[in-house]
């Protein structure tokens, strides 16, 4: 899962800054302003995801 949230991570530095030299090259309409929070609530919801079970499962462990 951390793997996975890594992968997820690095393709979102690659992607943004790649989308956004594309963006500026080409000038106005600055499209990229709408992709950047859109992949950034996606990549936040896959660490949440990633992150929670693991505080669950560290409560279970120490209560035994």
């Amino acid at each position: 899962m951390r793997t996975g949230l890594r992968v997820h991570a690095i393709a979102f530095v690659v992607g943004i800054a790649a989308m956004l030299i594309i963006n500026v090259l080409t000038g106005a309409p600055y499209w990229v302003a709408w992709v950047v929070p859109g992949w950034a609530i996606g990549l936040l919801s896959h660490w949440l995801s990633v992150r929670r079970p693991l505080a669950r499962y560290d409560q279970q462990e120490r209560a035994r």
